[in-house]
């Protein structure tokens, strides 16, 4: 039917779609609100395409997939409440990473603990992520929980390449908490507000890509890179 003549909602549920083994599809257009387990409101397996859609809080993450693109989509906080998450909101997660790609694009992270992580499960010889690529996002801050903890990307340690580019960053402990195995690039955001520009604390082998085309506002540490791994010395 016509798409403008049409609402489609799902609310106060304990989730509205869970099942990490449902792959290759694509969710459009739901708002998805009150998701109560840990994986939040939408859950779903591999090349998964989420996009146009608005998702709510969860109890430790809105939306958790194994991998995919998730585009033009809004993820939020209830200020009213004091149900929020303690997580990412957006996590691609899968026991066994091997081969698996994540993209985020042209979201809206509002009041969020944080904006999205990537991870694998402790089986032995499990493989990371082949790549975690964050662009053209905007994230605001967890005004209501007033976390001085929160941060902005949590990449996770389980990636070998992290490319975070084109992003505004707000009111956060560590825009960018860098924990990949390999090469992080991060290339034209901007920073306000941010005790750290990024945190990195990668694999002491792997090695941080930081160009001048991204823009500091309002930094409020004198370090604006914190590196104990000594990541930017590989490069």
């Amino acid at each position: 039917p016509d798409s403008s003549k049409y609402r489609y909602e799902v609310s106060v549920r304990s989730n509205v779609f869970t099942n990490d083994n449902a792959n290759s599809f694509t969710v459009d257009g739901l708002m998805m609100y009150g998701g109560t387990n840990g994986y939040g409101a939408f859950a779903a397996g591999d090349n998964i395409l989420l996009k146009n859609s608005a998702v709510g809080a969860g109890i430790t993450h809105h939306a958790v997939i194994k991998s995919g693109t998730v585009s033009n989509t809004l993820f939020f906080d209830d200020l009213k409440s004091n149900v929020g998450t303690i997580g990412a909101a957006l996590v691609f997660y899968e026991p066994d990473a091997a081969g698996n790609k994540g993209y985020l694009y042209n979201s809206i992270f509002y009041n969020t603990n944080s904006m999205v992580y990537a991870h694998k499960g402790g089986v032995g010889g499990a493989q990371d992520h082949d790549l975690l690529h964050v662009e053209g996002n905007y994230f605001f801050g967890n005004e209501r929980l007033n976390n001085p903890q929160n941060i902005s990307v949590a990449l996770g340690a389980d990636i070998k390449k992290a490319v975070i580019k084109h992003n505004y960053i707000e009111q956060a402990s560590e825009a960018i908490t860098n924990k990949a195995q390999d090469t992080t690039i991060v290339s034209g955001n901007i920073f306000h507000n941010a005790a750290y520009n990024i945190f990195s604390n990668g694999h002491p082998n792997a090695y941080v890509m930081f160009d001048n085309n991204n823009i500091d506002m309002e930094v409020d540490s004198s370090e604006y890179i914190y590196d104990p791994q000594n990541n930017f010395a590989n490069c």
